[in-house]
């Protein structure tokens, strides 16, 4: 069963102002994803604003999809709407490497957290282990380093599990 959707509408566009009034009328609607890309210069754009902003108002959330580059991106964002709730997925995409964290990656996460509106979904942990043609480790203790990150600069209460099923299936 379907506890809920996250969709794709591209904020700004024509689409957007078509589709989103009926989707806020679906209680399972709960926001949209965006990546990186259209996000940087978005945040300069009054409609794509606009647009973000009417999904805050209707309580919905905006997934940010990247790599780890869009964390200050999202620390941003959060600054101008400090009541939307953002969601970075997959961990901002980081390449996951045992005990060795990404330096830039945990210092752009923390600023990111210093804004309670934001979020951080745990997903893709075979993916971002697996970058660079490697296999990915089947030890869990091995993604316990960037796990005990994640937790100290989120805590537990905007921390979110979510499967990447069924891509993660490939790695």
């Amino acid at each position: 069963f379907l506890l809920g959707l996250v969709g794709n509408l591209a904020p700004g566009s024509m689409e957007f102002a078509e589709h989103f009034p009926k989707l806020i009328t679906q209680p399972k609607f709960l926001g949209i994803r965006v990546n990186s890309g259209p996000l940087g210069p978005g945040l300069d754009k009054p409609e794509f604003m606009a647009d973000i902003t009417k999904l805050m108002e209707a309580g919905r959330e905006l997934d940010v999809n990247g790599r780890p580059d869009l964390l200050p991106l999202v620390a941003k964002l959060a600054t101008k709407l400090p009541d939307l709730r953002i969601v970075i997925n997959h961990l901002a995409n980081v390449r996951i490497e045992g005990p060795m964290l990404d330096a830039t990656w945990l210092q752009d996460l923390k600023t990111a957290a210093r804004h309670p509106n934001v979020f951080l979904k745990v997903s893709a942990l075979v993916e971002g282990a697996s970058q660079g043609n490697r296999e990915a480790p089947t030890d869990p203790a091995y993604y316990k380093p960037v796990l005990d990150a994640v937790l100290e600069v989120f805590g537990n209460k905007r921390v979110i599990y979510g499967s990447n099923w069924p891509v993660s299936a490939r790695f």
